[in-house]
């Protein structure tokens, strides 16, 4: 390269490096002793947010790559760039000007409020370089300018003197204080995005207005916010689904996710209404007529959002309600779904002026557009016209709503826990108590005679699991591999992952993402068979220890020398970004009996 050009400068993004540290949110020590070993005349690029830490609704969240929302530096970034300091290492930092993987539908998001901070971090860090974007993130318009404007010196030291001078240049001295305003109510509002990469993936906020309204449960799961189509099967998503709990995990509550976008969307609003009062003056100005388009896009996009997530939680609620007081809440469901309606209409009319609207760079194609806006509007006036009348004549006629569904009724396999006290974990030879019901595992490889049972107390559930010894295996190698037992902890959650494997080291959980997590076992042989025991605390499963509802289940083995045998068939969608290949038909239900 230098032979070609000698003052050409070479930098090194290693994307992010992500061997687990000892805190599973961090990294490895070695990740930290790149700057030490970066060649000279090298610029180290690193992920300026990748590790970010806030507090949202009481709780610390890390996030992961690419958030404008939170500023940064993330404390990875930090450490690695007083690594380089020390060494004399040039360090440059990665980052999403215009948009991220938070909301990537439209060409950007107006809050240059905390594009200021994100730099002077930058600068504070002694970074000399800034890698402005990935795919998405490269529109011209105002972020990038911004961060044209603050990549330079003299670098402006108060950032309301920076935004009047950003708001003047693209919208006059005339205009640029009520600008500033709109941008900073953008910023505040925009702040309470929640920090968790599952929201970012699989969240409503990108293609929301397309999203279907289901107010008779499917179980259908969500999709990747930043594809059209699986890159396994190459078959399209489909728009959003209603297990609602795969955008947020562990990470918070539902109940948070709706206070948070609730917050955000009224700031927003806010910001808005102040950007619209400008319309008949900047009437003839295309670029700030579209600009003032995209912010109530957003707008739009983020009330949606906030109304999927509130939707679904008052629907969960209505069906293990009783009595005519669910007529109350049907009609707030009603009301989102007119609401709903109002909305996709004005969008229809946004996406008429501005083409951009709608399209994601990474997914290389329209998240929404107008086709898919009026079939989603078909949905909902179906939902009104059809399913509201219906279910509220069950409600009328004082039946449940749904029992199957909330597991008030359990249908199909079913399989009980029966109460007793830690013998069975105690006991030498593993014996399960004869209040054990036995479901047999019948599924996947050609084992015979594998069974599990099950058992609770008021602390924890016990699985036991049994089968015949395998002969072909080596003598020192346990009778069995693992025992994998998948937890929904409640309806619209992915399945958490309980996983004993002789021997092997405990792996904790992650509340980003779906991965088996280790718990406490046990396996011996006796007479020709071996038995395995599993304690698994209520606590880590997110169930109350005093009366544990129903849940959904399914109980996999794979004996020594052989492959996994099953309870119930294992039929995997098709791979999901942190979210893996559960499929969520291919539970049975396990009733805890009193």
């Amino acid at each position: 390269m230098h032979d070609a050009a000698s003052d050409a400068e070479l930098i090194s993004w290693l994307y992010m490096p992500e061997t687990r540290g000892p805190r599973r949110d961090d990294v490895a020590d070695w990740v930290y002793e790149i700057p030490a070993h970066t060649p000279g005349g090298v610029t180290l690029a690193f992920n300026f947010e990748t590790g970010v830490r806030r507090t949202q609704c009481g709780k610390e969240l890390v996030g992961g790559d690419y958030w404008l929302s939170t500023p940064g530096p993330s404390p990875r970034f930090e450490r690695i760039a007083g690594a380089a300091r020390v060494g004399g290492t040039p360090v440059c930092a990665k980052i999403q000007a215009s948009c991220s993987h938070e909301v990537a539908t439209v060409p950007h998001v107006p809050v240059p409020t905390l594009l200021y901070r994100k730099l002077a971090g930058m600068r504070r860090l002694g970074v000399s370089s800034t890698m402005l974007c990935w795919y998405f993130g490269n529109y011209p318009g105002l972020m990038n300018r911004g961060a044209g404007e603050l990549s330079f010196e003299p670098f402006p030291e108060d950032e309301d003197a920076f935004l009047r001078r950003l708001a003047a240049i693209h919208w006059g001295e005339e205009h640029a204080a009520a600008v500033v305003e709109a941008w900073k109510a953008f910023g505040e509002g925009y702040e309470n995005f929640p920090l968790t990469v599952l929201f970012q993936y699989y969240g409503p906020m990108h293609d929301g207005p397309v999203w279907p309204l289901l107010l008779k449960p499917e179980d259908a799961p969500l999709n990747p916010t930043w594809l059209l189509a699986s890159e396994s099967t190459r078959e399209p998503w489909p728009p959003g689904g209603d297990r609602i709990g795969e955008c947020i995990l562990d990470a918070l509550s539902l109940d948070d996710a709706v206070e948070l976008t609730r917050r955000m969307s009224a700031a927003w609003d806010r910001g808005v209404a102040i950007l619209q009062s400008l319309a008949p003056q900047v009437a003839e100005d295309r670029e700030r007529t579209l600009d003032i388009g995209v912010a109530r896009a957003l707008g739009i996009q983020f009330r949606t959002g906030h109304n999927i997530l509130r939707f679904y939680a008052k629907r969960e609620a209505m069906f293990r309600m009783q009595g005519e007081g669910r007529l109350a809440v049907l009609e707030e469901l009603a009301a989102i779904v007119r609401e709903e309606l109002e909305l996709n209409e004005e969008l229809l009319t946004l996406c008429a002026r501005d083409s951009r609207l709608g399209f994601h760079s990474e997914a290389e194609g329209y998240k929404y557009h107008p086709e898919m806006i009026r079939w989603r509007m078909r949905q909902l006036r179906h939902v009104l016209d059809g399913h509201v009348p219906e279910l509220e004549r069950i409600i009328r006629g004082g039946a449940p709503l749904f029992p199957e569904y909330t597991g008030a009724r359990p249908t199909g396999a079913v399989a009980r826990s029966a109460p007793c006290d830690d013998s069975l974990w105690r006991s030498a030879d593993l014996a399960a108590p004869p209040s054990f019901r036995w479901e047999d595992c019948r599924d996947g490889a050609d084992v015979i005679g594998v069974s599990w049972a099950a058992g609770h107390d008021a602390q924890a559930l016990y699985v036991a699991a049994s089968g015949p010894a395998e002969a072909a295996r080596s003598a020192d190698a346990p009778p069995i591999g693992r025992v994998l037992v998948k937890i929904e902890p409640r309806r619209l959650w992915p399945c958490k992952h309980f996983e004993f494997v002789p021997g092997a080291p405990a792996r904790a959980e992650l509340a980003d993402r779906v991965a088996p997590q280790s718990v406490e076992g046990r396996v011996i042989e006796v007479d020709g068979r071996w038995r395995a025991a599993l304690r698994i605390p209520f606590a880590r499963i997110g169930m109350s220890a005093e009366s544990p509802h129903p849940v959904r289940v399914n109980v996999l083995v794979t004996p020594g020398g052989k492959g996994t045998v099953s309870w119930r068939p294992d039929n995997p969608l098709a791979g999901r970004l942190r979210l893996g290949t559960d499929n969520p038909a291919d539970l049975g239900w396990l009733v805890f009996a009193r």
